[in-house]
């Protein structure tokens, strides 16, 4: 009986030795995924700066477009507005040379 006794305290020791090891293992893996996670966060941090400074870059260039757009349509706007001035005053000369050709009526 002591036999089966010993027999049996042994399996449970290299039960026990087993599970140690695997609480150990356990542990190890523990400190992996740790590092993991944190790698992890600091990608996702580096990745977001990385679209921040892209959106700023965008953004500005956006911005940079549509002040040369602005300044395009301000300068045509600027000579369609001088050029309509000039037709008239040309007409006007027109006019009033015709009146004065054509002698008192």
């Amino acid at each position: 009986m002591d036999l089966r006794f010993d027999a049996v305290d042994l399996r449970f020791d290299r039960l026990e030795e087993r599970v140690t090891g695997m609480e150990q293992h356990m542990i190890g893996f523990d400190y992996r995924m740790d590092g993991l996670e944190l790698r992890l966060v600091e990608v996702e941090r580096r990745t977001e700066l990385r679209i921040e400074s892209a959106r700023d870059r965008v953004l500005a260039a956006m911005h940079e477009g549509l002040g040369a757009i602005r300044m395009d349509l301000i300068n045509q706007t600027r000579l369609l507005f001088f050029s309509m001035i000039a037709t008239l005053m040309t007409l006007a000369g027109l006019a009033f040379g015709a009146a004065l050709l054509r002698g008192p009526l």
